[in-house]
């Protein structure tokens, strides 16, 4: 599908759309092991669901990009919306916490402990090395995204031509 004035999606446009994703795959998560834990009984461990969701929310936000601009984007396009998803996830994140510290919440998963210095570096080095793991689980979900939509589009137009 080529076209003579090319169609770019303002960066603004994505961020929104990551950030929306986001915070409905969070609820969509949280609803979900709520209801397993309460109607079920069984445990999930959420662990995983840190570098899952913000991939979902990728994947999705990847294809609206590719139907709006109906090309792939620039790899470097790519690298740098995934940075910026990377931070408003990571912002999203820490308002959490913030929010979790405020109401107690956070003490009462530290079982009134305070940490000493060597937990918090342990911690540090954690966070870090979470938030690398979450910047490529984020560039894996828009390079997927990229490549369902471009199949997608791929398919509609051989359906189109085969009329």
């Amino acid at each position: 599908m080529s076209t003579d004035t090319t169609v770019t999606v303002p960066n603004r446009r994505l961020i929104l759309q990551y950030a929306l994703f986001l915070v409905g795959a969070m609820v969509l998560v949280f609803a979900m092991v709520w209801a397993l834990e309460a109607y079920a009984g069984v445990t999930v461990d959420g662990g995983s669901s840190g570098l899952v969701v913000p991939m979902v929310a990728a994947m999705a936000t990847a294809m609206q990009w590719y139907n709006g601009e109906k090309q792939r984007p620039a790899r470097s396009r790519i690298w740098a919306l995934t940075l910026r998803c990377a931070l408003v996830t990571l912002g999203l994140q820490i308002g959490l916490m913030l929010l979790f510290y405020v109401t107690g919440l956070l003490d009462d998963a530290l079982h009134h402990q305070s940490p000493g210095a060597s937990e918090v570096a342990i911690f540090a080095a954690v966070l870090a090395l979470a938030a690398l793991v979450q910047v490529l689980m984020i560039r894996l979900g828009l390079g997927l995204g990229i490549k369902i939509a471009e199949k997608q589009a791929r398919q509609l137009a051989e359906r189109a031509a085969r009329k």
